[in-house]
């Protein structure tokens, strides 16, 4: 397995559902308050992202700290990521949102 959640805290804010670290094995790198949301039966995730004031409306926006270029990347980080996060919850009998019927099950392996 190339990614790990370390941890998950539930966070209830409108389609916010609470915040999950990770390890990804294969880069040596660890992910954390990474965002997991869930609307209209969708679920994602969001990386990283830090809050900032807007100086010309002042209201308050997020930018993130860390992006993929190639967006089939992202996709397929955020679908391990998720699915990684459904195990930790089953083996740590954490309560998560039902994931949608169409779920990605890995069958091949992420590109990183």
């Amino acid at each position: 397995m190339s990614f790990e959640c370390l941890n998950y805290k539930p966070h209830a804010s409108g389609a916010l559902q609470g915040f999950a670290d990770f390890h990804v094995q294969k880069m040596g790198i660890e992910l954390y308050g990474c965002g997991v949301f869930m609307s209209n039966g969708k679920r994602w995730l969001k990386l990283p992202s830090r809050e900032y004031n807007d100086p010309e409306s002042g209201e308050k926006k997020y930018i993130q700290v860390i992006r993929f270029v190639n967006k089939e990347h992202n996709d397929a980080f955020c679908k391990a990521a998720l699915h990684a996060l459904d195990q930790w919850c089953a083996e740590h009998a954490q309560q998560q949102p039902e994931p949608p019927q169409d779920e990605w099950v890995p069958d091949e392996e992420v590109p990183f």
